[in-house]
């Protein structure tokens, strides 16, 4: 469990899957939501492309969250009005009690 000072929400967004031409696919018309609570979302890293103007920007974030949460890698996630991706495995830290035992994961917004 993640300490009660972590109290922001997330909502996972998950896509269904379908069948196509023998390939199973992401279907994002079919997503189901979830949010997520409580988390701690962090700032982790920026970067900027330029070649005499703006070429594209990536935001990633660290986040927080109990280690039952149901996140996994390909997710979307929706924070503060933009949607991330999961671009990592779930990482748990598991505590010597087991009190405060939660897992992190890594969320990037690529735009441009």
């Amino acid at each position: 469990m993640i300490p009660s000072f972590c109290n922001q929400s997330i909502t996972r967004i998950r896509p269904s899957t379908k069948n196509v031409r023998g390939t199973t696919i992401n279907d994002w018309t079919n997503a189901t939501k979830l949010i997520i609570s409580p988390v701690s979302v962090q700032p982790s890293a920026s970067s900027i492309d330029i070649n005499g103007r703006i070429l594209g920007v990536t935001d990633s974030y660290i986040v927080y969250c109990n280690a039952d949460a149901d996140v996994k890698v390909g997710d979307r996630i929706l924070f503060e009005s933009n949607v991330f991706t999961v671009d990592e495995d779930i990482r748990t830290w598991h505590s010597p009690t087991g009190a405060i035992t939660h897992s992190q994961f890594t969320m990037i917004r690529y735009e441009g």
